[in-house]
């Protein structure tokens, strides 16, 4: 190879490196733009204290926040955007495994022998009670929260009010009290309550986050009639990982039921 072309391959190399490392720094630019508008929406961990008592049928009592707002009947100021940029489009969607929960503490009431029913409707629970001097008592419920906007924490640190199920949450609490009472033990494979966000930037840029909400207690005290819970509700982030096991059991959960609908052992023949 001659000096010349050594010269030019030489050349090209320095090119195509000095080219590379211009499309690197076009990259990161376009990244730290894209980072200074970046929102995150993230839910604040709250303690809280839960009041029921047996002569009444009072299971659906909002439980009381220790640190958010509580004069409003289905919401509370427990979201936060630490992101740098505002979150538009924001869509809350909450998820809760209704029937679990209803057969869960139904068998409790068979068990201690109350003559108390909770039955399940497309809009509402109910509870019903053959005296009717307690009478019955219904709760709607939630599934949907949407919000145009919430901005940073930079633009406005005050936290954002977003609709919660707090009929969910206290009957994730009664089925910590009456499993103690039906079974000697607390039950802690509570009903699933989960929590969707999603989410634009200003860039359209779309976000999409899945959080398990875990009801969990300090002490319960038990006075007389009065049973009182001091609890806390933890905001667990559903990461890529969990959500592909998720995934593979609602795939084996279906393909058993499928199964199990075709019944192809019994169908089959020889």
């Amino acid at each position: 190879m001659t000096p010349d072309r050594v010269i030019a391959l030489v050349a090209a190399i320095a090119a195509l490196v000095s080219a590379i490392a211009a499309l690197m720094v076009v990259g990161q630019a376009s990244l730290q733009r894209k980072l200074s508008y970046k929102p995150q929406v993230v839910f604040n961990p709250q303690s809280f204290t839960y009041k029921l008592n047996n002569n009444k049928n009072d299971i659906f009592n909002r439980i009381h926040l220790k640190r958010s707002n509580n004069t409003h009947l289905n919401k509370s100021n427990i979201a936060i955007n630490i992101g740098l940029g505002a979150a538009l489009d924001v869509v809350i969607h909450w998820e809760y495994e209704y029937q679990k929960s209803i057969d869960t503490i139904n068998s409790y009431f068979s068990k201690l022998e109350r003559p108390t029913k909770i039955s399940l409707y497309d809009n509402e629970l109910t509870i019903d009670n053959a005296d009717p001097e307690i009478g019955y008592q219904f709760a709607s419920r939630y599934g949907e929260d949407t919000h145009d906007y919430i901005l940073s924490f930079n633009q406005n640190p005050a936290l954002t009010e977003i609709l919660i199920p707090f009929p969910c949450i206290s009957l994730n609490c009664a089925i910590l009290i009456y499993s103690l009472s039906a079974e000697g033990k607390v039950n802690r494979d509570l009903p699933k309550l989960t929590l969707t966000i999603s989410y634009k930037d200003i860039g359209g840029s779309k976000f999409k986050e899945e959080y398990d909400i875990e009801v969990d207690f300090y002490n319960i005290v038990n006075n007389d009639d009065d049973i009182l819970m001091n609890g806390k509700i933890t905001f667990n982030k559903i990461g890529i990982k969990e959500k592909t096991v998720k995934g593979l059991k609602g795939i084996r959960k279906r393909y058993a039921e499928f199964i199990n609908d075709k019944d192809f052992n019994k169908n089959s023949t020889l």
